[in-house]
């Protein structure tokens, strides 16, 4: 058996659940996602609450477990995994523990302990294509959503389809402002000029955290229009409409990674900061 320790933002999650499903072809043994992480820190009460998006995508069938109450066990074998201390927390299954520093790396010497276990638990992050670069075509198959499309959606999906030139730009903020780690509006505003040069007729569709940012900076302009749904399941809405664009501007986040990714589009232009570092950005992609 395969288990995921499935956490953080739905970027995150995809990666997360790409290597477990990955892991589970290559080996062919049943996939398992825990997702206690969500429950354990709702009731801690934390500042920035996430939720497990993957059951509103159409993955395939696998077995889900939820027991917060031994999330923690996780949470404190993390911080001792670089010590033999980690093994004195009651695991049932053998851990591989991924060196979450560096997470974009390709940490192939953990993968290849995975087969020594009939079943083993990975927690990390594993953020680089090499993990899952062989399954890319299942993965697309599964990263849509599984439910019926809000009207509001539908009328902004079609919006999309029929701009030849359309761009799907992500401004995460949020975290990544007390963090350091968000393009500013310089960035965004020399992306959206250099890719009116690259694309004729370009109209740039805005997915954000942080709609009121996005709207004091980019309301002017008549080629913007910033998507703002007010669904139970934006989150989702928002991604999947991002990821239909023909061309993209993003951030070093994940989430827009996996929708820059997952386009389809054989002639894609995508613009990320010069500063983005990891793996997973093609060479091809343009660095501004």
């Amino acid at each position: 058996m395969i288990e995921v320790i499935i956490q953080a933002g739905f970027g995150n999650q995809l990666f997360q659940y790409a290597m477990g499903y990955a892991l589970s072809k290559k080996l062919k043994r049943p996939l398992t996602l825990n997702i206690s992480f969500f429950d354990y820190s709702k009731k801690k009460g934390g500042s920035t609450l996430r939720i497990n998006n993957l059951d509103k995508l159409a993955i395939d069938d696998c077995n889900i477990i939820n027991n917060p109450s031994s999330y923690y066990k996780y949470l404190y074998g993390a911080k001792l995994s670089g010590t033999p201390l980690w093994r004195l927390l009651p695991f049932g299954n053998a851990v591989i523990w991924e060196d979450v520093a560096n997470c974009r790396l390709y940490q192939k010497k953990l993968i290849d302990q995975v087969e020594k276990y009939n079943n083993v638990t990975l927690y990390g992050f594993w953020q680089n294509i090499n993990y899952f670069k062989e399954i890319i075509p299942d993965l697309k198959r599964q990263f849509v959503p599984a439910y019926p499309l809000d009207s509001t959606v539908k009328e902004i999906r079609d919006l999309i389809i029929t701009t030849p030139g359309s761009v799907g730009v992500h401004i995460r903020r949020g975290d990544f402002v007390g963090l350091g780690w968000a393009a500013g509006a310089d960035y965004y505003t020399e992306a959206i000029n250099r890719m009116k040069k690259e694309i004729d007729d370009a109209r740039f569709f805005i997915v954000t955290d942080d709609k009121q940012w996005a709207h004091d900076i980019f309301s002017d302009n008549p080629d913007v229009y910033i998507i703002d749904i007010r669904t139970a399941t934006c989150d989702i809405d928002e991604f999947f409409l991002l990821s239909i664009c023909s061309h993209h501007i993003i951030s070093e986040s994940t989430f827009g990674w996996w929708a820059a990714f997952l386009n389809t589009n054989p002639d894609k232009t995508v613009i990320i900061p010069s500063y983005a570092k990891g793996e997973m950005f093609p060479n091809t992609w343009i660095r501004i």
